[in-house]
């Protein structure tokens, strides 16, 4: 084949590759378009528009999809240009009418400056014949002259009127700087249009080698930054004559700034860390020596977490995905359009509904309130992955609150605010540490006091949790003392004594908790 004929068999055809589907992880976009063209033998260079001019080199990859010919993909490539935009007519009246503004405002800042000036003449003229007024009143008083009441009605006139000058003068100094800052804008605005405007163009170059006559299907696959997901969910409580329910939504919160609209694409929500690779963990030394056993222990007290099967604690704004450990790959039901406008979007993922038990809890020593809490079960067939709760109500959104991942069948926590009819409030004394006669341990007691009202018109049936200290070591022990502790309570391998109390309309209840921590006298700190 001749030169001519070779550069016209492979002159640039336009590839039409419409995005398909877009996997999104924690913290990029992986793109699949698929395409297809009618090719005569020879070799073919194809154009795909359009793309996205963050894209990533190296994971750009084009396969051969089902085709009606044998072809091959010899070479693909993306080429990226910087294209300089300046549309002179309507940059030229912008700049036009930007212009005029800026002269208006020139003009209302001259002429207010002049009113400035006045302004401050007045009030000097005011101030100086209040004070020529007062030292009058003075001399009349030395020459034994009364001042009349007209007298201190017109220095309080005066007195007024300047003030009111005063006034004047600090909201036109304001509005002054609003005008300076406003002809900055415009400055800025018509720097900006009277200069060229950049964007970023990219494509893809596809060399093809067709042996026969085919409609050449291609599957264009390459990741880029700037794109991410996180779930976001929806709790609505329901209560009906069966008892309460929860109905709880996951979407798919879904941002995207790449460069390229994606448009009625199949969105598929994936948990995989590409970002973490898959280096080893460092491995130190751990060097062993001896040393003399002291003869005292040294002791402190720390906030230690209760690991729980139910999850009790919140998960950050916008926390990093939480499978479990599992990768997933999650697919939307519906197909969806999610423009490059880097703004957050949300898709429907999944729902269920569960039956749930509601109570009235409260832990005096992390919140002076009574919370209510539902317990409910994950029925959906997918794991719920930590991010934050929409909380719902007859009223509508009530409030906000997070869960942690929670597997599918395993039941979890949500909590939905104070219960506004119910106070509680907490006193704890501590006395001094004390030793008996030829004892060898030291005894300090804790007296913690807990009060309940309702100030509603219905009884409450209200679950109140305090803890004790927990001892690791012999010479370190806590004891309740359950005749000094409302019914008799006792902690448990935790550390948490628990009532239930009902507290009956415009009542209140107490309860009391005493525990005693003794310390051998080997031991030191606190």
């Amino acid at each position: 084949m001749s030169e001519t004929a070779q550069h016209e068999a492979r002159a640039e055809t336009p590839l039409l590759a419409p995005i398909d589907e877009v996997c999104l992880m924690e913290d990029r976009g992986r793109v699949t378009r698929l395409g297809s063209a009618t090719l005569e033998p020879g070799r073919h260079k194809m154009i795909v528009t359009d793309v996205s001019p963050v894209l990533v080199d190296k994971t750009l990859v084009v396969a051969p999809g089902e085709s009606s010919g044998a072809f091959n993909v010899i070479d693909a490539r993306v080429v990226r240009q910087v294209v300089m935009e300046r549309d002179e007519e309507r940059q030229d009246s912008e700049v036009g009418r930007l212009q005029t503004k800026k002269r208006s405002l020139e003009a209302e800042w001259t002429a207010r400056e002049a009113e400035l000036e006045r302004n401050s003449q007045r009030f000097q003229g005011l101030t100086r014949t209040t004070q020529l007024g007062l030292r009058e009143l003075v001399e009349d008083a030395s020459w034994n002259r009364a001042a009349t009441p007209e007298d201190f009605a017109e220095i309080a006139k005066l007195r007024k009127e300047a003030m009111e000058r005063l006034d004047a003068e600090v909201a036109l100094r304001k509005l002054q700087e609003d005008t300076q800052e406003e002809m900055h804008r415009v400055d800025i605005q018509i720097q900006e249009l009277q200069s060229p405007s950049q964007s970023r163009r990219a494509h893809i170059e596809i060399d093809l080698e067709v042996q026969s006559a085919c409609e050449a299907k291609v599957q264009i696959d390459y990741s880029v930054p700037g794109a991410c997901w996180r779930p976001a969910h929806r709790a609505e409580l329901v209560e009906d004559g069966d008892g309460p329910v929860i109905r709880f939504e996951t979407d798919a919160c879904v941002w995207q700034n790449t460069g390229e609209d994606w448009d009625d694409v199949q969105l598929v929500l994936s948990t995989e860390r590409a970002s973490l690779g898959v280096e080893p963990p460092m491995l130190h030394s751990d060097v062993l020596s001896v040393q003399r056993k002291s003869e005292t222990v040294q002791i402190e007290s720390r906030e230690q977490s209760v690991d729980a099967l139910v999850p009790t604690g919140g998960a950050p704004k916008l926390p990093g995905i939480d499978d479990g450990g599992t990768a997933l790959n999650l697919r939307a039901p519906q197909r969806f359009s999610l423009p490059s406008d880097g703004r957050p979007h949300r898709t429907f993922l999944s729902s269920f509904e569960s039956p749930a038990e509601v109570s009235l809890v409260a832990m005096p020593e992390l919140s002076p309130c009574v919370l209510q809490k539902s317990e409910l079960e994950n029925l959906g067939a997918r794991p719920v992955l930590a991010g934050p709760v929409d909380l719902i109500r007859k009223s509508g959104v009530v409030g906000h609150t997070s869960v942690l991942y929670v597997a599918s069948g395993e039941r979890f926590e949500i909590g939905w605010g104070p219960e506004p009819e119910l106070r509680i409030h907490r006193d704890v004394e501590s006395s001094r540490e004390t030793s008996r006669v030829l004892s060898s341990w030291r005894v300090k007691q804790h007296d913690i006091k807990v009060r309940v009202s309702n100030i509603g018109h219905r009884t409450h049936r209200v679950l109140i949790t305090e803890r004790v200290p927990v001892s690791e070591i012999d010479k370190v022990k806590i004891e309740v003392e359950s005749g000094e502790t409302t019914d008799r309570q006792t902690a448990d391998a935790n550390g948490f004594v628990k009532w239930t109390l009902d507290v009956g309309p415009s009542a209140h209840e107490s309860l009391a908790l005493r525990y005693k921590v003794k310390k051998h006298e080997d031991v030191q700190g606190s």
